[in-house]
């Protein structure tokens, strides 16, 4: 069984306190997507959190390409896999792996230039 952790984040507190809010429709969307993938043997167990890490969209998780590659590092090296319920994003399926290490690859050599921006400045401000 793919044990699934879902994941809701939002921007303001505006509307929070709404019965029903964003929070709750994301997470109504992620349930509904595991449900749909029953035959694949996936529930929600809001007490593991060990298998697998659902979003409603990746953005939800994080704008942040680095960040989201240190991220995607972490769960791959726990073997956790990430979903996005409303993007064509579930890193079981290998094209969706391939997918993710380009953009991985993107993220390496933006911190890479980051790095060499920084280091720059430094060589630059002191001379």
């Amino acid at each position: 069984m793919l044990c699934s952790a879902i994941h809701t984040r939002k921007s303001t507190e505006e509307g929070l306190e709404q019965k029903f809010n964003m929070l709750g429709a994301h997470r109504d969307a992620a349930e509904a997507f595991i449900r749909s993938q029953r035959s694949e043997r996936w529930a929600a167990r809001p007490q593991r959190y060990d298998d697998c890490v659902m979003v409603y969209e990746v953005a939800r998780l994080t704008r942040s390409l680095l960040d989201f590659a240190r991220g995607m590092e972490l769960l791959d090296k726990h073997g956790v896999t990430f979903v996005s319920v409303t993007q064509q994003f579930n890193t079981i399926s290998s094209l969706v792996r391939l997918t993710l290490n380009i953009l991985l690859s993107f993220a390496r050599i933006e911190r890479g230039n980051d790095r060499r921006a920084h280091q720059a400045q430094d060589v630059g401000g002191t001379a």
